[in-house]
């Protein structure tokens, strides 16, 4: 996932599986920061997808380049919504008590994204036809996200193709049940020939 600044104003969020659009949360101007799509084989100038007096942030494209997830905080607290890309259509509310950064299962089924209490990572099973249709979030497990990583971090976690595996940037301090110790094999493969 790139996390690089695309000007001084904009970060980029994501980048659409067949390489034509760059997805950035940047700061307009005229409102808070929006979410911007780049075409990176046409002329380059920035088409919003969703902005408004509100901040629009951490967009995530679906694996299919059809959708759009971000957060947004319009309704006075950050929530989860998805809409059509690269044409900005209606939106669609995913969370049901705040969220923040989403994330797609490869297959464009589920989204996933964090509580905003930061505590839980959710799951939402996502259907799309002409329209987004969502479950109900769940709450998959819980999580000890400390920190926010301001504006230009798209995520603190990612998830594996299939749904099941995700690696989240957490504290490791006293309070945490994580284990701060990292091993690294160097020379692994001659040690598979042993």
């Amino acid at each position: 996932m790139p996390d690089a600044v695309f000007s001084n104003a904009g970060h980029i969020d994501d980048l659409s599986t067949d390489g034509k659009y760059a997805v950035i949360s940047q700061n307009t101007g005229t409102t808070n920061r929006d979410i911007v799509a780049i075409s990176l084989t046409g002329d380059r100038e920035p088409v919003p997808i969703a902005a408004s007096q509100a901040n629009e942030l951490y967009g995530r494209l679906s694996p299919d380049g059809r959708w759009v997830a971000y957060t947004s905080n319009e309704s006075g607290k950050d929530e989860i919504y998805v809409q059509a890309f690269p044409r900005a259509g209606s939106r669609t509310l995913i969370s049901s008590n705040g969220g923040l950064y989403p994330a797609w299962r490869r297959d464009g089924k589920e989204l996933f994204y964090i509580s905003s209490d930061r505590r839980k990572l959710m799951s939402v099973s996502i259907s799309s036809g002409t329209a987004i249709q969502a479950g109900t979030p769940q709450p998959l497990f819980d999580i000890n996200l400390t920190t926010d990583g301001g504006v230009g971090t798209p995520s603190h976690f990612d998830v594996s193709p299939d749904g099941k595996r995700f690696l989240i940037a957490t504290s490791a301090g006293e309070t945490s049940a994580i284990s701060p110790v990292i091993h690294i094999v160097l020379n692994w493969p001659g040690l598979l020939q042993r």
